[in-house]
């Protein structure tokens, strides 16, 4: 009777702990986002304990048709830095082309670590595709 009951105490508090780190990661993470037409950037960051944080960039597609996209590398340039500085994007022309399906989120590449004090980082986003003969370039700043 007295291992069972230590067997369920230890099991509840490895579930209080468990459960309050799963909120601590939680509170940490943020996503900005910005629109232009059927198209959406979002950019999901998340906060670590070194003073750097993990940027992972998504393109939504809203239509309600397939598409074919034309873009450079990188699809969606993410720049981080501090307050005040000058930001330009740079893009390499390499005539790459991405089928993005009705209603689809991509993600591009993978997540990209900054280094990045909390109060004194500009984090600047810019997507820019074609589409259908359209140039698109969706800008999204902010400051963290």
């Amino acid at each position: 009777m007295k291992s069972m009951l230590k067997l369920m105490f230890i099991v509840s508090i490895v579930c209080i702990v468990s459960s309050c780190n799963y909120n601590d990661e939680e509170e940490k993470t943020m996503l900005y986002s910005a629109s232009k037409g059927d198209f959406e950037i979002i950019v999901d960051l998340k906060e670590n304990e070194d003073n750097s944080i993990l940027i992972t960039r998504k393109l939504k597609y809203k239509g309600d048709q397939d598409i074919q996209i034309h873009h450079s590398n990188p699809l969606i340039s993410v720049l981080v830095a501090s307050r005040g500085s000058n930001i330009a994007h740079t893009f390499d022309s390499i005539g790459l082309k991405t089928v993005l399906k009705s209603n689809e989120t991509i993600t591009y590449s993978a997540p990209t670590m900054f280094q990045a004090p909390k109060g004194d980082s500009m984090v600047s986003v810019l997507a820019s595709f074609e589409c259908d003969g359209n140039a698109y370039s969706i800008p999204l700043e902010f400051e963290y």
